[in-house]
């Protein structure tokens, strides 16, 4: 039996699930170049480990991480957290990033 780690690559996001039969045409076009270029493949990449490094992270923390460390701007970081297998969110606390209250991320061990 093969068993994956957390440093295995997440699984591949089809360009269909990432916008809604009700976005417009250019959300569609936009998503299908995002998987197509690998940039989404490689944000998802960087958020697993950014969360790795860093448990109980807010996806505003975890996206100043982002852009800090891999140049990432806006939400490209914490926008991949959900679809990652194993990741986790809950408990909410104060962002030191947003200020408000923002639920944490954290990974947990995929059977």
């Amino acid at each position: 039996m093969n068993q994956g780690t957390f440093f295995d690559d997440p699984k591949p996001v089809q360009a269909q699930a990432l916008s809604r039969r009700s976005d417009p045409e250019t959300s569609r076009e936009a998503a299908e170049k995002l998987v197509a270029s690998g940039k989404l493949h490689a944000h998802s990449i960087i958020a697993l480990n950014l969360v790795v490094r860093f448990p109980k992270s807010t996806g505003g923390e975890i996206d100043e991480l982002a852009h800090e460390l891999y140049g990432l701007k806006g939400r490209q970081a914490s926008k991949r957290l959900s679809g990652i297998d194993g990741m986790k969110s809950g408990e909410a606390r104060k962002c030191r990033v947003g200020g408000n209250k923002a639920k944490v991320w954290w990974l947990e061990a995929v059977e």
